[in-house]
């Protein structure tokens, strides 16, 4: 899967979300653009769909087993 490295300051709702009771798992998945807070946002169409694969995947793969060993890790 194509991806960018990035490190933004700003953050998402799962920033607050995962920080409740004695933590949350919490996926977050960005998609790079300009311009991401008005009506006119720029992206690449080939890095949406590489963002729509991984998600597909991760989703296809999902087990309970994986999601209890991921809870589990620090």
């Amino acid at each position: 899967v194509k991806v960018q490295y990035f490190t933004s300051p700003g953050g998402t709702d799962a920033g607050a979300i995962h920080k409740n009771y004695d933590g949350i798992l919490t996926f977050t998945q960005c998609l790079c653009a300009r311009s991401i807070h008005t009506c006119s946002t720029i992206l690449d169409s080939d890095d949406y769909v590489s963002c729509l694969n991984l998600t597909l995947h991760m989703l296809k793969t999902l087990t309970s087993a994986k999601i209890i060993s991921l809870q589990e890790e620090d």
